[in-house]
């Protein structure tokens, strides 16, 4: 599998580190700058999954990222292992924008 390289945001100081404890342990890393080598957008979000839209939500569509809900990476944390995104995938902007995450990754996927 490749290398997980993850970016928050919106996260606390200590939700930025269990994240970055997440990306050790399967040998990748957490940084604060979206770069092509991004694999993962970690968003600190409610149940309804959804986030206001921000620089780093847009960089993660239009380059197909997983853009996932901080609950992933506690959930991820319990297991001891990498589990399967898709409930954890953030279902859309606060502007009522739905489902483009996943279109754009599946969009990106089928290129």
């Amino acid at each position: 599998a490749a290398t997980v390289s993850f970016v928050g945001s919106g996260l606390t100081r200590q939700q930025l580190n269990l994240a970055q404890v997440v990306s050790r342990r399967h040998g990748g890393r957490t940084t604060v700058r979206f770069s092509s080598s991004t694999t993962h957008v970690i968003f600190s979000c409610d149940s309804s999954r959804l986030v206001r839209q921000g620089v780093k939500y847009y960089q993660a569509l239009a380059a197909g990222k997983w853009l996932v809900s901080m609950k992933w990476i506690e959930a991820c944390h319990k297991a001891g292992k990498l589990l399967p995104e898709e409930s954890f995938e953030i279902a859309g902007d606060l502007s009522g924008f739905m489902d483009a995450p996943r279109q754009a990754r599946l969009n990106r996927a089928n290129d």
